[in-house]
């Protein structure tokens, strides 16, 4: 599955978006529903726009830098759903769905973009899916400008972090230089067309 490109703006869950405290008993929640059957991308209904949000968009964490300041938790979902699985709660096959749900939403891609995440770049199959909706949400990431940050209190662009992204990349042979120069023309998309791997 890949994400709806005709998307003209980021949406996001207004239920992720105030203290880490709170995002992390939303995420807890969605990981009790999965184990029980439910369907992964309605546990974080309703989405708002990105735009009309304060603060940063995290992509790690949690971070003790931001106290109880209302910011964007996208990482929370998927890093809930990783301690399931190291837990012995979910297994791996269980928790496939949510990789999959994920591909399908913009916002939950940036929660792809984690430190816990390794295991779901493992698979060259996924990573190639993750990789192309990657591509096909880039512009309303772009379009959200500095405002993304792995826990520091600096926003940046997305291109300009060190994520999970970058590791994919690497894995499917974009060489290093090419991970820390600006993005070509026409983005993620056309670096991936350049690399002939996705």
């Amino acid at each position: 599955m890949t994400i709806v490109s005709e998307a003209t703006a980021l949406l996001v869950p207004a239920a992720l978006h105030g203290a880490a405290k709170q995002a992390a008993a939303v995420s807890r929640r969605a990981v009790t529903s999965l184990t029980r059957g439910g369907a992964w991308p309605d546990c974080f209904e309703p989405t708002v726009d990105v735009a009309t949000l304060p603060g940063f968009i995290l992509l790690n964490g949690p971070s003790s830098l931001f106290g109880g300041e209302p910011h964007l938790h996208v990482y929370s979902p998927m890093r809930e759903l990783d301690r399931a699985v190291d837990a012995g709660r979910l297994d791996l096959p269980a928790a496939l769905p949510a990789f999959e749900a994920s591909l399908g939403r913009p916002w939950a891609l940036l929660g792809l973009l984690s430190q816990a995440n390794y295991r779901w770049m493992d698979d060259s199959a996924r990573r190639r899916a993750f990789l192309r909706s990657m591509a096909a949400a880039w512009p309303l990431f772009e379009a959200a400008g500095d405002r993304f940050t792995m826990g520091s209190r600096t926003g940046q662009g997305l291109w300009s972090l060190p994520t999970l992204l970058k590791y994919a990349l690497a894995q499917e042979g974009v060489a290093a230089p090419r991970l820390t120069a600006p993005l070509p023309a026409g983005g993620l998309g056309a670096l991936l067309a350049w690399s002939g791997r996705c």
